[in-house]
């Protein structure tokens, strides 16, 4: 986003350091994979992203105005027919966000800047969206604490390690999203959920991955 009276670059380095796939209750090993780093990882790469000589995948680099994006070059088939409902699925992955400066960064749906043409709750909040730039639900970064049956904020560019779950109950139509500290186990509750067909959203056969943008923002 482009403030008319100050001009602020913001370049960020948005790496993913782990990511695993499993597509239940149908268990087909082409529809399944874990990367515990990407030094070997066959991913379709364009824009700024790469993969960084000890193994992390890198989206984008520090410089502003770039984007980046990455995919499993294979589609996967989420629905078991074209006219048939999307199936269960879950994906875990492990991400850090290094901005150049300790209170700004740029968008991402891991977002940690605010757009008030798009809505967006704050800087720093996790987003759901589909096929479109405004969140169907978002969430103040953050993570259920088991214990104290609290949420406690997370900021998302303190340049530390955070575990993202993200899972579809294809029978209820249901959409988690869940965020954690590294190292921590799954918190008991997700930080989002929302009831979502995605047989609206997924063809036959989908790709999935990551993207990344750094920009101009106030």
């Amino acid at each position: 986003m482009l403030d008319k009276k100050h001009k602020c670059f913001i370049p960020c380095q948005l790496f993913f350091l782990f990511i695993c796939l499993n597509r239940a209750p149908f268990t087909i090993a082409n529809d399944q994979f874990v990367y515990s780093g990407f030094a070997q990882a066959n991913l379709s790469l364009d824009g700024a992203a790469t993969i960084t000589p000890d193994g992390l995948l890198e989206l984008t680099n520090g410089t502003f105005n770039l984007k980046g994006h990455a995919l499993y070059p294979t589609p996967l088939h989420f629905r078991m027919s074209p006219s048939g409902y999307a199936q269960s699925f879950s994906i875990i992955f492990v991400f850090s966000i290094l901005s150049a400066y300790p209170d700004k960064s740029a968008d991402v749906k891991l977002d940690t800047n605010e757009n008030s043409e798009f809505q967006d709750i704050n800087g720093n909040h996790v987003g759901i969206n589909m096929n479109s730039l405004h969140s169907v639900q978002s969430h103040d970064a953050s993570f259920f604490d088991d214990k104290t049956g609290m949420f406690k904020n997370l900021s998302l560019i303190s340049r530390e390690m955070m575990q993202v779950w993200v899972e579809y109950d294809g029978g209820a139509t249901k959409v988690d999203v869940t965020l954690a500290p590294i190292k921590m186990a799954k918190p008991a509750r997700p930080l989002l959920l929302t009831i979502y067909d995605l047989s609206t959203v997924f063809t036959d056969t989908t790709y999935i991955g990551f993207s990344s943008a750094t920009g101009v923002i106030n």
